[in-house]
Parts: structure tokens; C-alpha cells; sequence
């Protein structure tokens, strides 16, 4: 119930802690982001918040990709939307770097 009361109005990036469920641009590309909460998955493992990104076609073909378990030192400043630009930023650059590793 907590996480429901507390959860960021929709397309209104969330504070640390919030549930929210919001835009970013990334690369020219606009993904729709689902963030976890305080309550989400993982929690008590992981410092960062697990996260989802929603467009087709992204780097699955439904269009869908789950970032749980994010290894990275704390940021003084950073934002939940910098947060999700930033690893979804690294995903990509990861997964052309594998896919040009598999023409050659």
C-alpha cells in the first residue's frame, strides 16, 4: 500500500525510492522506463534500483529489457533519468561491440 501512495505520477521522473514510470531519450531513441521502488525486486541485494525499457525494436525483438543486479559506484547527483540513460547508453554500446564481434 506504501509503495502505491508513494509511487511518482506517470511520465514524472521519481525520486530515489519512488516507483515511477517515465521517458528517456537515449541515443535518439525514446524508451518508456518502468523503475522500481524502495519495495522493488531485489532491494535488500542491490544498491541501484532494478529497472525495465520499453520500445521496438531495442535490443530484444519484443521490444523489452529488464536491468536488474546494475553494478556501479554511487554518484553524488545523479538522477533516476541519468541513471536509466546511462546504463541503457552502456547496453548498447555492450551489444553492437558482440554484434560486430559475430560478422567477423
Amino acid at each position: 500500500m506504501l509503495e502505491a501512495e508513494t509511487q511518482a505520477e506517470k511520465d514524472v521522473i521519481p525520486l530515489w525510492g519512488q516507483r515511477g514510470s517515465f521517458i528517456v531519450c537515449v541515443n535518439g531513441m525514446r524508451l518508456r522506463i518502468e523503475l522500481e521502488s524502495m519495495f522493488g525486486i531485489g532491494v535488500s541485494f542491490w544498491f541501484w534500483p532494478g529497472f525495465s525499457a520499453n520500445n521496438k525494436p531495442f535490443i530484444s525483438e519484443t521490444g523489452y529489457q529488464s536491468f536488474l543486479g546494475v553494478s556501479a559506484d554511487a554518484a553524488a547527483g545523479l538522477t533516476p533519468a541519468a541513471f536509466v540513460s546511462a546504463v541503457i547508453e552502456r547496453r548498447m554500446q555492450e551489444t553492437a561491440s558482440i554484434r560486430r564481434k559475430r560478422k567477423h
